[in-house]
């Protein structure tokens, strides 16, 4: 944990206890507090997370969990296609220690589902997130900006070949980014025809077959006491401006569990109504 620690919640103090919990104060005053534990099956899992403005008096709750659902992975020979999550896991034994040479923070421990004893699993450090803001001031030379930083959790999962990074980016303005790197070897015997497979070495001999990687997250919203999710679609009206189409944006109420996809111009707002910013605003992601 951090020496700079914003202030306990007890109710999140009671839930994970220190040793599970994560607390830092970025540069720009912005605090993040949240618990951990690794789950055998989804690998590393965020709780209780909750988030702390430089002008805010508390800490202000964003999310109850988020952790991976599934990662599909379909090789175009249709010889395989695996579904690394709820056939394997990237946690129990599929999740690696952390060398000091892969954290660039501090590590922590935890159990991860299989085994007698805790592992040094859990890297956390600040990074630099590069350009946060910028204003053309009345000097050229000065312009009004301020570089951003990250608060980030991750940790090394191998399953098969596959050595899979799990990454989460806490940000100085309240973002939260999730990010999956794979790196390791190819595997030796999932090689293919080049209508199938991609070139590998010297020469066009060996191919390598091709597939990919769709990695599927599950959020829990947990912002205020009551939340809602909106649905927005942006679409031409048929008539033009003065230099360009006029668009109008609808908003749907999503009231009832449904499939719901992305299409042109449409996005989605988890909002709670019984939780207002110092503006009166209902906070929302």
């Amino acid at each position: 944990a951090s020496a700079t620690a914003p202030g306990r919640d007890r109710d999140r103090d009671r839930y994970c206890g220190s040793n599970a919990m994560v607390e830092e104060r970025l540069p720009n005053g912005t605090s993040w507090q949240l618990c951990w534990h690794v789950d055998e099956k989804t690998g590393l899992v965020l709780e209780k997370v909750a988030f702390k403005g430089p002008r805010d008096k508390k800490l202000l709750p964003v999310l109850d969990s988020i952790t991976m659902a599934q990662l599909n992975v379909p090789y175009d020979s249709g010889y395989n296609e695996w579904d690394d999550i709820t056939s394997y896991g990237f946690g129990g034994d599929f999740m690696e220690p952390m060398a000091k040479s892969d954290c660039e923070g501090k590590t922590r421990t935890a159990w991860t589902g299989v085994g007698d004893g805790p592992k040094t699993v859990l890297c956390v450090s600040k990074q630099d997130a590069g350009l946060a803001y910028r204003l053309q001031g009345d000097s050229p030379k000065k312009p009004v900006n301020k570089m951003g930083h990250d608060l980030v959790l991750k940790t090394i999962s191998k399953v098969g070949w596959y050595e899979y990074l799990t990454e989460y980016r806490l940000a100085d303005d309240g973002q939260i980014s999730v990010k999956l790197g794979a790196t390791g070897d190819l595997a030796p015997r999932d090689y293919t025809t080049p209508d199938e497979g991609w070139p590998i070495g010297p020469g066009q001999t060996d191919y390598a077959v091709n597939h990919y990687h769709s990695a599927f997250w599950k959020v829990d919203f947990g912002i205020g006491a009551t939340q809602k999710v909106e649905q927005y679609d942006t679409s031409p009206t048929g008539e033009r401006g003065r230099r360009a189409a006029i668009y109008k944006t609808a908003k749907t109420d999503v009231t009832e569990e449904a499939n719901l996809n992305t299409a042109l111009r449409r996005w989605w707002r988890v909002v709670s109504p019984s939780s207002v910013n110092s503006d009166g605003h209902p906070r929302s992601y």
